[in-house]
């Protein structure tokens, strides 16, 4: 880390530190860790915590709250790190394993279901001129333009149609 000067002024200054460094110390580990872990070469990953570093050091006086110094220096290393990815051409490693989803529910299984029937059944009670734009936008899952076309309305009234057969279910549902 960079030694302090003590022939510098701001250790003269009330309330500037003279030693803004400091600061950043409890955090390097885990700042080149995170590197690291998103760059996979450790050396790239050393440069690039260094480039935060020195990032760092030079606007720390603009830092309004310093108890987030730790996001803080995080958000310049992620920044850092996708310029080293794109600087490198190369794509981030996904990191995740994400599971395959389950697979949808059959159509009889999605008949069955206490929740689904109920809605079905209050959408029929809903009055026409309400209960064609929830079927066609909803349950057929067009467009607002498709459904203002098809019941030859506009968009503002296929809304306006919308929002009211949501609020009549709500107060329905209780």
């Amino acid at each position: 880390m960079i030694a302090p000067d003590p022939d510098s002024r701001a250790a003269d200054e009330p309330g500037v530190d003279p030693c803004p460094d400091q600061a950043l110390v409890p955090h390097l580990s885990d700042l080149e860790r995170f590197c690291r872990r998103r760059i996979g070469d450790p050396d790239v990953a050393a440069d690039v915590t260094q480039e935060v570093a020195l990032i760092a050091l030079i606007k720390l006086p603009r830092l309004r709250d310093p108890l987030r110094i730790r996001p803080w220096l995080f958000r310049i290393a992620q920044r850092k790190i996708v310029d080293e990815i794109r600087r490198r051409g190369a794509v981030l490693p996904l990191t995740v394993d994400i599971p395959a989803p389950d697979p949808p529910p059959s159509i009889e299984e999605r008949r069955r279901c206490p929740r689904r029937r109920r809605m079905r059944e209050a959408v029929r009670r809903l009055p026409v001129f309400l209960r064609r734009p929830v079927r066609v936008y909803y349950f057929q899952g067009r467009s607002l333009r498709e459904v203002a076309q098809r019941l030859e309305t506009s968009v503002n009234g296929i809304k306006s149609r919308l929002y009211r057969a949501r609020h009549m279910l709500r107060e329905e549902a209780g």
